[in-house]
């Protein structure tokens, strides 16, 4: 539950399409390979269950819109067509 305090605060947000497990794969052997190129520089890696398709990077947004773009969200996805990820 969200209290008053949290309420105002703003949180980074991104509508997302989850990897299939085989390209969640896919990525992360290419991740662990640029890493091992890069040793010794600085660089921040996300976990392999993490990885996906950002498709819209909404940022700093009041906690009090969530329900709201979650409702549009939802609308917009019952009216659009499955796609597949190749």
């Amino acid at each position: 539950m969200i209290n008053d305090e949290s309420f105002n605060k703003p949180l980074r947000l991104f509508f997302a399409v989850e990897l299939p497990a085989e390209a969640r794969e896919y990525v992360a052997a290419h991740i662990a390979h640029l890493q091992r190129a890069e040793s010794g520089r600085s660089a921040r890696w996300e976990r392999t269950e993490k990885l996906h398709i950002t498709l819209k990077f909404l940022g700093e947004t009041p906690a009090a819109r969530i329900e709201n773009l979650t409702y549009a969200a939802r609308r917009v996805a019952e009216e659009s067509a499955p796609f597949e990820l190749s």
